[in-house]
């Protein structure tokens, strides 16, 4: 049994956010989809999507400094990979990620899927349990304030002038 006392509980835990690139993903439409999915078809679809585009993007098996975290939740889907302080790997971590959502992006418009996010850098918690931080907040903002279109919106440092072929620039920033 536990008995509750109030404020004299304390957490026993000490997490801290840490630096990292996320993207989060959002399947439009998809909530009808799910509320609809009698045949759980949706549900098989959405798992293939995200086997199919992490094995297009080196078969999920990234060195451990490049381990990418993937969350899906809902019609929701949440990547990260952390960028320690002067990273040697940030370019080819920001590659990697930027990858795999276009991957992602590709197989579910393949089957008729439009989708929106957003990709930012800063501070992020995951745990089994927890996904927390500024950064999160920050990319949900961006995705259903200002992406309103199906789009991929990028706020990061992208350093090397090479990887902006990834990006183009929209009309309104």
């Amino acid at each position: 049994m536990v008995i509750r006392t109030g404020l004299a509980r304390k957490p026993w835990t000490n997490y801290k956010t840490s630096n990292h690139i996320i993207a989060y993903l959002d399947i439009l439409g998809a909530k009808d989809m799910i509320c609809n999915d009698n045949n759980f078809d949706f549900l098989n679809h959405l798992n293939m999507f995200m086997e199919d585009a992490i094995e297009e993007s080196g078969g999920g098996i990234f060195p451990k400094e490049e381990e990418i975290y993937i969350k899906i939740f809902s019609d929701n889907i949440l990547l990260a990979i952390e960028l320690k302080e002067d990273d040697k790997q940030r370019e080819h971590k920001i590659a990697i990620l930027f990858n795999t959502v276009a991957n992602i992006y590709n197989e579910i418009l393949r089957y008729g899927y439009l989708m929106r996010g957003a990709i930012v850098e800063g501070e992020f918690f995951h745990n089994d349990i927890i996904v927390y931080g500024k950064s999160l907040v920050k990319a949900v903002q961006l995705e259903e304030n200002v992406a309103k279109y199906p789009r991929i919106l990028v706020k990061i440092e992208v350093n090397n002038p090479n990887n902006l072929y990834y990006l183009m620039k929209d009309s309104d920033g």
